[in-house]
């Protein structure tokens, strides 16, 4: 860690020929300026690591609600393909009801007709 690094380089630096009061004042300085700035990305990153899990549920949350619409779809699909069956044996029922009523109807004529003769 750069702070670390940097306090070591300053203990070295006084151990060794003893540093001027200043430069240790401003070595200080810096060195509480880089941990203020460690704090503030280390905050950073637990942000976006929150951010990161909160996007992990959501995918999961539309993971799920995906599959439960795709099941939606499929049921309604089913429904559909026996609906329209229903709809054309429906439909047959009544041209063939209708077909026998023309029949039925040509079928008197006739023998109305053929009574007035």
């Amino acid at each position: 860690m750069h702070h670390d690094d940097k306090l070591t380089q300053m203990r070295a630096a006084m151990d060794k020929d003893g540093m001027k009061p200043e430069k240790i004042l401003q070595m200080k300085a810096y060195l509480k300026l880089v941990k203020e700035n460690l704090a503030k990305e280390k905050e950073k990153v637990k942000e976006q690591q929150e951010r990161v899990e909160q996007a992990k549920k959501n995918l999961e949350d539309a993971k799920v609600t995906l599959k439960r619409k795709e099941v939606e779809v499929e049921k309604i699909e089913t429904h559909k393909e026996i609906w329209m069956a229903e709809a054309k044996k429906e439909i047959a029922r009544k041209e063939a009801a209708e077909a026998d009523e023309l029949g039925s109807m040509a079928y008197v004529k006739r023998m109305r007709e053929m009574k007035g003769r």
